[in-house]
């Protein structure tokens, strides 16, 4: 079973931009933590902890909440047609929403399997994905899941279907599975890495992306699927747990801490966002032609209306400098640099580019910082140093 962590390890980046932010903070009306959202039915749905489920029908400006039927905590869906949602949880939970709160249930009759994805290879056939390698897929016209031999022991985090019959499974220790048989049979493929691989973006047209712990990026060699990976440099080191796509070839996953990250190049290289939070940021959805929300813990939706390309975080060239620890932080921060770069001024910044604090190292590559007068938030650690090299991370206050 999947566990969360948060590690307390950011890296400074040598960077000369000034952080702006195209994201917006969305009333949820609740506190659970919201695992799932998708825009591209109608009406939207978002979907988390402790059987919350809350639609939208003005394109994610509002929500209200629906009764789910259940008290379980909701993992994942998937889109069964205009206004049908296939809805996965824990302890077996697995329903379709239909209309504007039509809530039908098909669960498992074995309440001790998590069920962590689901995706559709028609309208009829789905596959869903839990702990353990569990896999089942319906089929026959009937959503009634029969267990399919997965070939794993692993947790299985995520799947991906397109048309054609391929689909790809995503777990934990770098497992990826391939189905070219509309997810009756997988076989495993080489993934190139040992971390636990939690969401998958799937286009028929483009490279195959997967992200999952400690801010690793996948990249399919050749338009979908593929049977060769590369691991893509990136520029956070959080978990990275939602990643989606734009037509336009624009990518953006989401993950732990507030972090965002942005392709341009269909997956190739990117850049880290500012969000304007420090909640574990989970799922992930875009629609058409630029509008994209985000969902995590504490309720947590976010809206960008221009592909996120307002939110300018770290550029990526950037070179990591500085490390700074624990991150996120109640009161003091210890800050370490080459000893080669000697001492540094520092500002703490506001998002808006307030000034809040200012100092100067005496000497050495070494500094702390005490943030306990400090409102909790998300703030900007600006360092530069004689031979004009300045570093700019994110710090986060916490309660």
């Amino acid at each position: 079973m999947r566990q969360r962590y948060t590690f307390g390890l950011f890296a400074l980046f040598a960077t000369a931009a000034t952080a702006q932010t195209g994201w917006t903070v969305i009333p949820s009306g609740t506190s659970a933590t919201l695992r799932t959202i998708e825009l591209n039915t109608l009406p939207h749905v978002i979907a988390g902890d402790n059987g919350t489920l809350i639609t939208s029908d003005d394109n994610g400006l509002t929500w209200t909440a629906i009764s789910s039927g259940t008290g379980q905590h909701l993992r994942a869906q998937a889109i069964g047609g205009l206004s049908v949602n296939y809805v996965v949880g824990d302890s077996g939970t697995f329903f379709v929403k239909g209309g504007a709160s039509s809530v039908t249930p098909y669960d498992l009759p074995d309440e001790s399997q998590r069920l962590n994805a689901v995706d559709d290879h028609t309208s009829v056939i789905l596959t869903v994905v839990g702990d353990s390698g569990y896999v089942a897929r319906t089929g026959g016209g009937n959503l009634i899941l029969d267990p399919i031999e997965s070939g794993t022991t692993d947790d299985l985090f995520a799947v991906r279907a397109i048309q054609g019959g391929e689909a790809l499974i995503a777990g934990a220790h770098g497992t990826l599975l391939r189905s070219m048989d509309e997810g009756l049979s997988y076989s495993p493929l080489t993934s190139g890495t040992t971390e636990d691989l939690f969401a998958i973006e799937l286009t028929g047209g483009s490279p195959a992306l997967v992200v999952g712990a400690n801010g690793t990026i996948l990249r399919s060699t050749t338009n979908g699927i593929g049977t060769t990976w590369t691991t893509v440099p990136s520029p956070v080191s959080a978990d990275l747990n939602a990643v989606a796509r734009a037509f336009t070839g624009i990518c953006i996953a989401v993950g732990d801490g507030g972090t965002i990250i942005r392709s341009t190049d269909n997956g190739l290289t990117w850049l880290e966002l500012v969000s304007n939070t420090a909640e574990d940021l989970l799922g992930i959805s875009f629609r058409g032609p630029d509008i994209w929300e985000v969902v995590g813990a504490n309720g947590t939706i976010l809206r960008s209306t221009d592909n996120g390309g307002s939110a300018v975080g770290i550029p990526e060239n950037t070179i990591p400098a500085i490390e700074a620890f624990p991150n996120p932080t109640r009161d003091r921060v210890v800050l370490r640099w080459s000893a080669g770069l000697g001492m540094a001024e520092l500002e703490l910044l506001s998002l808006t580019g307030q000034v809040k604090w200012h100092g100067r190292t005496a000497t050495g590559a070494r500094a702390e910082i005490d943030l306990s007068g400090y409102l909790p938030g998300v703030y900007l650690l600006r360092a530069s140093t004689p031979n004009g090299t300045t570093m700019v991370t994110r710090i986060v206050r916490t309660d």
